[in-house]
């Protein structure tokens, strides 16, 4: 639902108009201006909106699960690799359960620390903001070194993360997973970004500013110039490791042909997954009938398989990490016209339940009946987020200051939309793409060689990740590294976990509480006294 509203603001951006695209803003994405100023979704023109919303998670979720039925097959079963991050949500869920005393002290205390703090960083300036009182003690969300750095080196960008749960993921990512993170994140857009302004290179070093922030750098450097080059490191950190051992994924799917029970079999998956995508790609041909059928096909068929295998591997070997902009891409290079409904139909922005699955197998849970019931939850969750977010609307304008995230994001988000849309410049290069490729396929054979291969998969998720995040983790990692020569490597491996979802839980509870108190406060002003 807040993709309802931003959809409904989109077209009277000030940078939809900018770029000419305000009015080629079909029916079926966004409704009339006079439903986008009474801020309500009781209004008719939502109706085939909420067609497209119905047809695209009736589509996408079963093929959702299909596919991520067969990575479990692949990383869980066969490979049975770690899935690092979901140590702490699993081991968190197990104490909370068995309540092994040393473990839930251990996270009851963590859960408080990272409350007090939480509190700091987020609660205190919401509730600040409410009485007009300045409580920001810290910078949200990372402290930005860019106005400092800028006088020595021009175009880098370097900051540090504030969020003390997002900073402490570093204690149970491995390590050459960080290292890899952290080196291709600094290549690109410390050192990248430095050489683009000092050459003179891409349209970035024409934007760029002294003192552009971090957030403004990663953003504008990705669109002009990592774009491709991020692509290609991905596809060849996803790939490279399925291309030298092509025994395990013949493995996976006769593994998955002999299945009879305990997610269907391989020809289940397969039906499920092509009957659905080809559902999506016959209505987004109705909505669109100018976009070439081959476009679709690969969109909602092909690039989703190949990028299952490519996420997937991300989360059970480092951290998860997505790569934008394939539509984009592919409608770009195919020469799909300017304006054209197809540049908002829904494709099959394919999403892994891998993870949630290594859950289920650590806490002995049976994984059908995960997607059972997240099958039953979902409809109950849409319909109580309709009810939230039509009252978060009424209490005022979506973006406004009430709602600072979408006064910094939004902007951005349509800028990006409108100039593809409007085909106001050209970004993607595919000999980048393909040198990319190249390039991190033979550094990840060569370092395969001597078990470091984590590293290669690390900078495919460092391609995708500001820099910040990733110099924190180093910064984290470095520190778990020290503690476990300290209290031993098992020892810390069972307490990581531990103090990461701890924090996580502590922050989560201070947010939702400054949240509400935000909620109660801004609807006191219908109140008759």
């Amino acid at each position: 639902h807040p993709g309802w509203i931003y959809q409904a603001w989109f077209p009277h951006s000030s940078m939809a108009k900018f770029f000419g695209v305000a009015d080629k803003v079909p029916f079926f994405y966004a409704p009339s201006e006079e439903v986008f100023l009474m801020r309500t979704f009781l209004h008719p023109d939502w109706m085939p909106i909420a067609l497209v919303t119905i047809v695209y998670f009736l589509t996408v979720i079963p093929s959702d699960i299909a596919l991520s039925l067969l990575t479990r097959q692949l990383y869980i079963e066969i490979e049975k690799l770690p899935f690092p991050m979901s140590l702490s949500t699993a081991l968190s869920i197990n104490t909370l359960i068995k309540r092994d005393k040393e473990r839930f002290n251990i996270l009851v205390l963590c859960s408080l620390i990272g409350f007090i703090y939480g509190m700091i960083l987020y609660g205190l300036p919401v509730i600040g903001d409410l009485f007009g009182i300045p409580l920001r003690f810290l910078p949200i969300p990372w402290y930005d070194f860019n106005i400092f750095l800028h006088k020595v080196i021009p175009g880098a960008s370097l900051g540090i993360i504030t969020d003390l749960a997002a900073f402490s993921t570093g204690f149970i990512v491995p390590f050459p997973s960080i290292r890899g993170m952290f080196s291709s994140s600094f290549a690109f857009y410390f050192i990248g970004n430095a050489l683009l302004v000092n050459m003179g290179l891409t349209a970035f070093s024409r934007e760029w500013a002294f003192g552009m922030s971090v957030t403004d750098s990663y953003q504008r450097s990705f669109l002009y110039a990592w774009i491709c080059p991020g692509l290609g490191v991905a596809l060849a950190a996803g790939l490279t490791p399925i291309l030298l051992k092509p025994k395990v994924l013949v493995q996976t799917f006769s593994s998955l042909r002999k299945l009879k029970t305990g997610g269907g079999n391989l020809y289940w998956i397969l039906g499920v997954f092509l009957s659905c995508t080809s559902a999506l790609t016959i209505f987004d041909l109705i909505l669109a009938p100018d976009v070439p059928v081959w476009m679709l096909i690969f969109l909602n068929m092909l690039w989703p398989f190949i990028y299952i295998l490519i996420i997937a591997r991300g989360e059970a070997e480092a951290v998860p990490f997505s790569i934008p902009y394939m539509r984009e891409l592919v409608f770009t290079l195919g020469g799909l016209k300017a304006g054209s409904p197809g540049w908002f139909v829904p494709i099959n922005l394919t999403s892994s339940w891998t993870m949630r699955f290594k859950i289920c197998e650590i806490t002995r849970t049976d994984h059908m009946s995960f997607i059972k019931g997240m099958l039953i939850a979902f409809p109950i969750s849409l319909l109580f987020g309709w009810i939230y977010m039509q009252r978060f609307w009424q209490i005022a304008p979506i973006p406004s200051p009430r709602y600072p995230a979408t006064e910094i994001y939004w902007p951005l988000m349509a800028t990006f939309q409108s100039i593809f849309v409007s085909r106001s410049q050209e970004f993607f290069v595919p000999q980048w793409i393909l040198g990319a490729f190249a390039i991190t396929a033979i550094l990840y054979i060569i370092l395969s060689r001597f078990n470091l291969g984590l590293i290669v998969i690390g900078m495919a998720a460092g391609v995708f990740s500001a820099i910040p995040g990733t110099f924190s983790m180093l910064i984290s990692g470095i520190i778990g590294q020290i503690l476990q020569r300290i209290i031993g490597r098992e020892n810390w491996r069972r307490k990581a976990p531990l103090i990461v979802a701890g924090l996580g839980l502590g922050e989560g509870l201070a947010v939702g509480l400054a949240g509400a108190i935000a909620i109660i406060t801004s609807s006191m002003w219908i109140l008759p006294y």
